[in-house]
């Protein structure tokens, strides 16, 4: 746990947004039984990624198409969160990400 802890001590998200190259260190923190730290790793993913999903989903058509690795990426680490809080049986917080997706309502689906 210390390495993870010095990793987010010399890459705090507010210097560095926490993003998909950080998804190891959420998992990595699930695997120590470290569910507190988790979630404030997996915490600062989702919500990294979540603007810039709310932020695509805001432009025109005619430029959203522009960015359609972006968009694969951010629903991808954003499966992913379920994913692992799934495996290790954390189904309240895989819920609550669910649910947080369902709010960006079916502009998500018909726009990515």
């Amino acid at each position: 746990m210390h390495v993870i802890n010095r990793c987010l001590e010399l890459f705090p998200d507010e210097k560095i947004p926490l993003d998909m190259y950080m998804l190891s260190i959420a998992e990595a923190c699930y695997r120590l039984g470290e569910i507190e730290k988790a979630h404030t790793v997996t915490d600062r993913i989702f919500e990294n990624t979540y603007d810039n999903v709310e932020y695509y989903l805001s432009l025109n058509d005619k430029f959203l198409g522009y960015l359609d690795i972006e968009k694969r990426i951010a629903l991808h680490v954003m499966s992913e969160l379920i994913r692992m809080s799934m495996t290790y049986n954390d189904r309240d917080y895989s819920a609550k990400i669910q649910q947080r997706m369902e709010e960006l309502g079916p502009g998500l689906n018909s726009r990515f």
